[in-house]
């Protein structure tokens, strides 16, 4: 049991790490887009 848990805990402390950029990924992924779009 307490190997489980400490694999849940692992899988919380990457997501609550990777959560926070999530946002500016997707904010750099529109503007990739945009300068695709714009440059074609």
């Amino acid at each position: 049991m307490s190997h489980q848990i400490s694999i849940n805990k692992t899988q919380a402390i990457i997501f609550f790490s990777i959560y926070p950029s999530l946002p500016v990924f997707f904010v750099l992924l529109q503007l990739v887009g945009k300068l695709c779009t714009s440059g074609i």
